[in-house]
């Protein structure tokens, strides 16, 4: 879908054309999908006078996506102009949001329409909430730890996800010096759920993960999120490949998950 010459098209980016315009951005389930609400002031300045005047308006947002998975949108009236007591009507309808083929970009797309004499339906107000794939590379699983392990103190803020790559320098020295390069950054992309006897909370880690190198992800946790200490909390590996190599093939790899236990090494 994209628009006809006759539509009016709004640039979410310029105060001009929308004013206050906010984006909530979150990632959502294992394997993670990607839910954007938006909301905003449009300001068509659309008149009438004297018949009823329909107009399509297109607020483009600039977000990319490569297929919407679901989503929610709804309109009102925020500002309209008259001229004395004349009277007057002014309405908006058939609220959607749609991938334009032509960009390939969210837009809000809303049919509006006035009657006056003469007068204008200057602004309206929008939210829409939309989900859509993930595109960018990332790696993504879970962490599950034994619900007796520790006392949870908080639901969010718990762990801190990055990634690994080694760097050997150049050398004939068969005691090469190795340099670790931390890549991504991740978190936690929901609280923790209670499945039988273990506490689970999906991750992701992405970020400019580079491609055909070797990653390898690791686990801290937050200062103050268990009763116990960071320091004796460790993790292990249960599930996916390790280290993870990412490509144009495979940007996206899922199912790389995590076990928290008692740390019982030498610290």
């Amino acid at each position: 879908m994209i628009p006809a010459p006759d539509h009016m098209q709004l640039d979410s980016s310029n105060p001009d054309h929308v004013a206050s315009h906010k984006v909530l951005d979150v990632f959502l389930g294992t394997p993670p999908s990607r839910m954007l609400i938006f909301t905003g002031i449009a300001i068509p300045n659309f008149g009438s006078s004297g018949k009823v005047e329909r107009k399509r308006v297109w607020v483009n947002f600039g977000v990319p996506a490569q297929h919407i998975i679901s989503h929610t949108a709804v309109a009102g009236l925020a500002a309209i102009y008259i001229k004395d007591n004349e009277p007057f009507g002014f309405w908006v309808d058939n609220v959607s949001v749609q991938l334009r083929e032509d960009t390939g970009q969210l837009s809000l797309v809303c049919d509006i329409a006035t009657l006056a004499d003469p007068g204008e339906l200057r602004h309206f107000a929008y939210q829409a909430m939309v989900i859509i794939n993930v595109q960018e590379p990332l790696i993504a699983g879970t962490i599950r730890w034994p619900a007796s392990l520790t006392q949870k103190r908080r639901d969010n803020d718990v762990f801190t996800i990055s990634g690994n790559t080694i760097e050997i320098l150049p050398g004939n020295n068969p005691f090469a010096q190795h340099i670790i390069h931390k890549v991504g950054t991740g978190g936690q992309t929901d609280r923790p759920s209670q499945v039988n006897e273990y506490f689970l909370v999906p991750y992701i880690l992405k970020g400019g993960l580079p491609l055909n190198v070797a990653i390898t992800v690791s686990i801290d946790v937050q200062s103050g999120a268990f009763s116990t200490a960071p320091q004796d909390l460790a993790f292990s590996q249960v599930a996916g490949p390790n280290p993870v190599t990412l490509s144009v093939a495979q940007p996206q790899v899922f199912g790389v998950d995590f076990i928290m236990t008692q740390h019982l090494g030498p610290r």
